[in-house]
């Protein structure tokens, strides 16, 4: 079966994430709230239990439950609505608890049945930051990222990171962004005074900073990744239907030994700038992007009469 290029599954899931996402927050920006007014929140809970008919705690649950799963499986936008109704309905505590063992619970069965298909690029960066043991730290910023679960986890399913280890970092980011919304719908059920308001709309502000700015770092190392799988990949496909290895019988041994020095040279740069994927991607190597040339020697047409003299066209054959 023919692998499917990296960079097309990466922009299938963000553009579709994207385009669903801009639908519904157009459907739904005179809904929900856009500030921090208690007010507007409390009517805004008012109307979700008026229209689902959820006056009870326990069907309130189940409706969160079920959105939640949207978010992580569906590419449902606004997942900080739904963890800020966690502790507006529930408390701080208990909301935020059952936040988290509802997401990790779905993180969990999404890994249990996430399909495995390695590429050799993804597998040589994840081998060199686990050498810097950087490897918990680069997982946890892609946890941290606004990315969709499913553009998450393309490095479990394209290298040898086991699924405890992502669901380890995702624990980690999970309990930090969760407790944030949760204490956030919490203070907003208890009609914050104004000054409380500020600080929390600072902390906000900042976190949605920090988050933009890691998703752009990551974003950018993806790439990064991605152009030298497929780069890797197409100069092993060119060497394979070239005609001048085909003539030779020798595509396969050509397409081993043009990968080997791919990988050699990838491995030196990242040797280099492990810290800084961007960096190494100056210099990204022409060689890379074409097959290297075969020299051989062809026997002139025509046929041959009379031995071949010491200046003969033939002599060296």
């Amino acid at each position: 079966m023919v692998q499917q290029k990296v960079v097309y599954i990466i922009l299938a899931q963000l553009s579709f994430a994207f385009f669903f996402s801009c639908l519904l927050v157009t459907k739904l920006h005179n809904v929900v709230p856009r500030d921090w007014n208690a007010t507007a929140w409390t009517d805004f809970s008012e109307k979700v239990s008026t229209e689902f008919d959820i006056a009870t705690a326990s069907r309130k649950l189940l409706l969160l439950l079920t959105i939640h799963t949207g978010h992580l499986y569906c590419f449902v936008p606004m997942l900080h609505v739904t963890k800020i109704l966690y502790g507006y309905w529930f408390g701080l505590w208990t909301g935020w608890v059952l936040c988290v063992v509802w997401e990790l619970w779905l993180v969990a069965v999404f890994l249990h049945f996430l399909a495995r298909d390695p590429r050799c690029i993804f597998q040589l960066y994840v081998t060199k930051i686990r050498k810097h043991k950087m490897l918990f730290l680069q997982v946890s910023a892609v946890c941290f990222s606004g990315l969709p679960l499913q553009t998450k986890t393309l490095m479990v399913s394209f290298s040898d990171i086991t699924n405890y280890e992502y669901f380890m970092s995702s624990a980690g980011a999970t309990l930090i962004l969760s407790l944030k919304n949760t204490a956030c719908g919490a203070l907003l059920a208890q009609h914050p005074s104004p000054k409380t308001v500020a600080i929390l709309s600072g902390l906000v502000a900042f976190s949605l900073l920090l988050s933009a700015l890691v998703t752009f770092l990551i974003s950018s190392q993806t790439l990064f990744l991605v152009l030298k799988n497929e780069a890797c990949h197409d100069v092993g496909e060119g060497m394979e239907s070239g005609g001048v290895a085909a003539a030779t019988g020798m595509p396969h041994q050509l397409s081993s030994i043009q990968e080997q020095n791919n990988l050699d040279e990838v491995e030196e740069m990242f040797d280099d700038d492990i810290h800084t994927p961007s960096l190494a991607l100056k210099h990204l190597s022409p060689k890379l992007l074409t097959p290297l040339p075969l020299k051989t020697h062809r026997a002139p047409a025509g046929p041959h009469r009379g031995p071949a003299g010491p200046h003969s066209p033939t002599a060296a054959w």
